[in-house]
């Protein structure tokens, strides 16, 4: 694919992402969040993120020249928070998730405290020969 079809089929998934070239030699897809606005450049470790603040962008992805294909359209298909529902259903699912896993966790660490007390009950309540 080419440049140009890429950034046209950017505008048609998002027309807010933009593809820039970086000062690097890196390809960068972006999306406006913002007016631009003046920016201290030493607050910023390289170059190319300066601009892209400055320009009221956020980075999305970054890519390699060889990595100029169909690939871009699927990771922003499979990360869209909107296609997913929105951050709200992606926090409440983070949330069971974390829940759900504390849960079989206690449940695990319950079970093996409740065989060690067992272990040691049945330890202290034999009768050993002398």
């Amino acid at each position: 694919m080419t440049t140009k079809e890429i950034e046209y089929r950017l505008k048609e998934y998002d027309q807010h992402l933009r593809l820039r070239e970086g000062v690097q030699g890196e390809w960068r897809v972006e999306r406006k969040i913002r007016h631009g606005m003046p920016m201290n450049p030493a607050n910023f470790r390289h170059w190319d993120d300066y601009v892209t603040a400055r320009e009221g962008y956020c980075l999305i992805l970054r890519l390699q020249s060889n990595q100029m294909d169909q690939r871009i359209f699927f990771t922003l298909w499979a990360n869209d928070m909107q296609r997913q529902g929105g951050a709200r259903v992606l926090c409440d699912n983070l949330d069971d998730a974390y829940y759900s896993r504390l849960e079989k966790s206690s449940a695990a660490w319950g079970d093996k405290v409740e065989y060690q007390a067992k272990e040691r009950w049945q330890s202290w309540n034999t009768n050993y020969p002398k």
